[in-house]
């Protein structure tokens, strides 16, 4: 297994990671430093781990396991509300009740089996993805929906989609599907 080493690279984390080349990016492949050789004696020493842990994919969002926060680190929605524009925090921890606003939305799109992008497609049809230019023999049902979070401060829109979305409505989008269905 080679060591690379790329420098000044651009990184996408949707749907996994991947890494993209810029003008001032530079990759070694096996570069002669001694981290890449420390490196090296690691994966050797430890390569069943290797090959157990790869294929879990903890890099994934999904497959992250996020301990609870302390009681400290959450915050009211009007403190959010006030930040500028400008701050750095991006994340917050927030205790809150979730709603439903557009009661009529549709819960679920068909998406791509291959990168999860609204494909437009008919459900139980073939298709060609336009974004990954792909061919699948069904789109896939994806959950998603918007609704607000309150917590007697304060309420923020939000929207979940995925596995998220699935977590908080506990339903998958084919159960949305059926629902529909008999309605």
């Amino acid at each position: 297994m080679p060591i690379i080493l790329g420098m000044r690279l651009s990184v996408n984390n949707y749907h996994g990671i991947s890494f993209g080349t810029l003008p001032i990016s530079t990759i070694l492949i096996d570069p002669p430093i001694s981290q890449a050789k420390n490196l090296d004696s690691w994966l050797k020493a430890n390569r069943e781990y290797v090959e157990r842990i790869v294929p879990q994919k903890l890099y994934e969002k999904e497959n992250q396991i996020t301990n609870r926060p302390l009681d400290s680190q959450i915050r009211k929605i009007s403190q959010i509300l006030c930040l500028p524009e400008t701050s750095q925090v991006k994340s917050f921890w927030i205790k809150s009740t979730l709603q439903v606003i557009k009661p009529g939305q549709q819960f679920y799109f068909l998406g791509c089996p291959g990168c999860s992008k609204a494909c437009g497609a008919v459900y139980g049809s073939e298709f060609t993805c336009f974004y990954c230019n792909t061919d699948f023999p069904n789109p896939k049902p994806m959950l998603r929906f918007e609704a607000e979070l309150y917590d007697g401060t304060g309420c923020l829109d939000a929207f979940a989609e995925h596995t998220e979305a699935q977590t908080l409505l506990c339903m998958s989008a084919e159960d949305v599907i059926t629902a529909a269905k008999v309605t």
